[in-house]
């Protein structure tokens, strides 16, 4: 099984008391491009699940 794991901020702010290493930024990926991904692995076969 294929277990999608879509990127999230949550940690960001601790990163930034616990670092002075800037933080890369990045946008979360939406529900339909996660849906999409897995459509396109399903398409080969593959079990994927998104968490």
């Amino acid at each position: 099984m294929i277990q999608l794991l879509p990127y999230h901020n949550l940690g960001v702010m601790k990163y930034l008391r616990i670092s002075d290493k800037p933080v890369a930024e990045a946008t979360p990926p939406s529900e339909e491009y996660m849906q999409k991904l897995k459509g396109i692995m399903e398409e080969y076969g593959l079990n994927v699940s998104i968490h």
